[in-house]
């Protein structure tokens, strides 16, 4: 031959006196004839073959980081390529991640989740008492004062509830409100106490006690309600003070919400009374609920305390004046037929009476003379006490 062929593409002689051209390796390619060397793949692309005139752009989620590459590399987890011809894999960026390899783009974080670092295999469930209302968040937000969040992974807050509180952010739950407070609603950042008249007894409560009747709340946030001292009742619920039992009535015991009534014979002066005083002797109440006591009238006696109604003086007695206790008998000389009478009669012209009570008259001792009549009218005017009627004396 007059001269040498030259090398065909895709082949290659790289010494004299060659009889053939060789293949070009794979990892390399020839894109011109008669070539010395073939020229390995830049960097983004591979050749798998032998023989080739072009080396192959890798694929979108691979890429080839030197030169004469026979194969692209996948990207690993937590990066992606998105375009061919890449000589390197770009991280997942915050709020998103790649769980495989060869991807060609990042996923999003889902609500609830997040990503705060570049180059994430898998999102991060937000913690108990924060929140992501939205995909691809990059961090999670605090449950504000009022809510919580009891559970991770959580895309809202949710509110407290009756009876509790959250005073801070980012509580994972709320606390119970304490003994003697409340909350009535909803998401509140703080408590109650409970108002007069109302009590509450325990923990969580969303609603106060009123106090029962008998008793009485004073002031507010208290865990438990005062018992009426004796002399006092509440007679309805919720009362901020006790009242006094009004005059004519007691009560003898605390927590009482009536007041019982004095019975006949008994009175009670004053409001706030705790006994009923029985009347004196000679002094009567015939009613319940008494105030005061009344005197018995003359000619009517009550010889006993907590007396309920007078007695007559049985006759053959009398009692001239009221308020007294025991009867008076007639002297000798005189007489009463009736009773509950106040004056003895003397006896009339043809009779007598010798019966005396030396308890109450003395008798009276005549001299052998008899005594002229004013003597005698004297002497018995005097034994029936200046009440009877001299008229009627012989």
């Amino acid at each position: 031959m007059k001269s040498c062929l030259a090398c065909a593409l895709g082949t290659y002689a790289n010494m004299t006196g060659m009889t053939a051209c060789l293949p070009c390796n794979a990892g390399s390619y020839g894109n011109v004839n008669g070539m010395a060397t073939c020229t390995p793949c830049s960097k983004g692309y591979y050749g798998d073959t032998k023989g080739l005139t072009a080396c192959s752009a890798c694929n979108a989620g691979y890429f080839a980081n030197s030169t004469g590459m026979t194969s692209c590399l996948p990207c690993s987890r937590g990066y992606y390529a998105s375009s061919t011809g890449m000589t390197s894999c770009q991280a997942c960026s915050r709020g998103h991640y790649g769980n495989a390899n060869a991807m060609t783009t990042c996923l999003t974080c889902n609500a609830g989740y997040y990503a705060n670092t570049y180059g994430m295999t898998s999102c991060l469930p937000c913690n108990t008492g924060y929140y992501a209302e939205s995909k691809g968040m990059t961090s999670c937000v605090a449950c504000s004062t009022g809510t919580y969040a009891h559970a991770e992974g959580r895309t809202s807050c949710l509110p407290c509830n009756p009876g509790y509180y959250g005073n801070t952010n980012g509580m994972a739950s709320c606390l119970p409100c304490y003994a003697g407070s409340y909350t009535n609603s909803t998401g509140m950042t703080y408590c109650v106490r409970c108002p007069i008249g109302y009590y509450g007894n325990k923990e969580g409560m969303a609603s106060c006690l009123p106090c029962n009747r008998g008793y009485y709340g004073n002031r507010v946030g208290m865990t438990s309600c005062l018992p009426c001292n004796a002399g006092y009742f509440a007679n309805t619920t919720a009362m901020t003070s006790c009242l006094k039992c009004p005059p004519g009535s007691y009560e003898n015991s605390e927590g009482s919400w009536i007041c019982h009534g004095c019975s006949p014979g008994h009175y009670a002066r004053n409001s706030g009374s705790i006994s009923c005083t029985p009347c004196s002797k000679g002094y009567y109440s015939y009613s319940s609920w008494g105030t005061t006591c009344t005197q018995c009238e003359p000619g009517r006696i009550a010889n006993t305390t907590g007396s309920r109604s007078c007695t007559s003086c049985p006759a053959g007695t009398v009692q001239p004046l009221p308020g007294k206790d025991v009867c008076n008998a007639c002297p000798a000389g005189s007489y009463q037929s009736a009773a509950g009478q106040t004056h003895c009669n003397l006896c009339p012209v043809g009779t007598y009476q010798p019966n005396l009570d030396k308890e109450h008259v003395q008798p009276v001792h005549r001299s052998p003379m008899r005594e002229p009549k004013v003597v005698q009218r004297n002497i018995l005017y005097n034994i029936l006490f200046g009440t009877l009627d001299s008229g009627g004396i012989v």
